[in-house]
C-alpha cells in the first residue's frame, strides 16, 4: 500500500441484493448488473437486440450470478460497492 491509498478490511461476502433488484439499463439499452458498473463493462445483453426478460433470464446474468456467489471478491466492480457496509442503505 502506498500513501494515500486505501483497503477495505471488511471481505466481501459471496452475495449481493444489488444483482437481484438494480439491474442498470444504460443510455444506448446495454443492461449491466448494477449501478457499480460505471462502465458499463458487465453488459449482460442489448435491449436494442432482445428483452430484458431475455437477458434477465439469459446465460451471461445467470453465469454472473453464479460468479458473485463463489468469488465476489474477484470481480472488480464489487470491490467499489457499498452494500456490505454497515449503516450504508441503497
Amino acid at each position: 500500500m502506498t500513501e494515500g491509498e486505501y483497503v477495505s478490511k471488511n471481505r466481501l461476502p459471496d452475495r449481493c441484493a444489488r444483482l437481484w433488484f438494480n439491474p442498470v439499463i444504460t443510455w444506448d439499452g446495454k443492461v449491466v448488473p448494477c449501478c457499480f458498473d460505471k462502465n458499463a463493462e458487465y453488459v449482460m445483453g442489448d435491449l436494442n437486440n432482445e428483452s430484458f426478460r431475455e437477458i434477465w433470464n439469459g446465460p451471461k446474468f445467470m453465469i454472473f450470478r453464479k460468479s458473485i456467489l463463489s468469488g465476489r471478491h474477484m470481480i472488480e466492480m464489487c470491490m467499489d460497492c457499498t452494500s456490505v457496509l454497515r449503516g450504508v442503505e441503497y
